[in-house]
């Protein structure tokens, strides 16, 4: 039973992998008594992001959003094998939060692109939906020189911390179980 269990946990932790490591998208200095606006962005496929503004001292009145662009194009058949309807481009804005005095977080999630026909035996209308990420806004006034760097890593999704879960309690079942069986005497 230990090694069924301690199996189970090897086989969810290397589907875990490693944890990633922040990638930096901007950095820099600012002096004292500086306003600081910056505007970068950075291109990320489809998955759930978390985004992080790290200041090296509190600063005042800090604002930002990070955002998406859901770009949606509208096909229609006009009879004549036409196919042209129109599009949309709707930006999806997530707000820095701040979590301590010289850290803001925002998450977003960039949805896989999708194709969809509506119609009978054929072709008639559908759209095609794709998210582009992200562009950066952020400012904040300060009263002493520092630095800054904004980063992002991957936020993993339920069903990979549901299986870390089950896994741990695999192996504390079964190292309960060992115990246990371990502890009896025979006279």
């Amino acid at each position: 039973m230990y090694r069924w269990g301690m199996g189970i946990a090897a086989i969810v932790l290397a589907g875990a992998g490693p944890a990633q490591a922040a990638t930096v998208i901007d950095s820099g200095t600012f002096d004292a008594d500086d306003f600081v606006y910056e505007s970068p962005s950075t291109t990320l496929g489809p998955g759930r992001y978390r985004f992080v503004v790290q200041t090296s001292v509190p600063v005042d009145g800090f604002f930002g959003d990070a955002i998406k662009q859901t770009t949606t194009n509208f096909y229609c058949d006009e009879g004549d094998g036409e196919f042209a309807c129109g599009g949309d481009d709707v930006p999806t804005y997530a707000s820095f939060t701040q979590v301590n005095p010289s850290r803001y977080l925002a998450t977003l999630t960039v949805d896989a692109p999708q194709t969809v026909y509506f119609g009978g035996g054929g072709f008639e209308t559908g759209y095609d939906e794709f998210d582009s990420c992200c562009e950066f806004e952020f400012s904040f006034e300060t009263t002493q020189g520092g630095s800054y760097t904004l980063s992002y890593g991957a936020v993993p999704e339920p069903a990979l911390w549901m299986l870390m879960i089950l896994g741990f309690g695999a192996v504390g079942g079964a190292m309960r179980k060992r115990r246990t069986t371990a502890s009896v005497s025979y006279a």
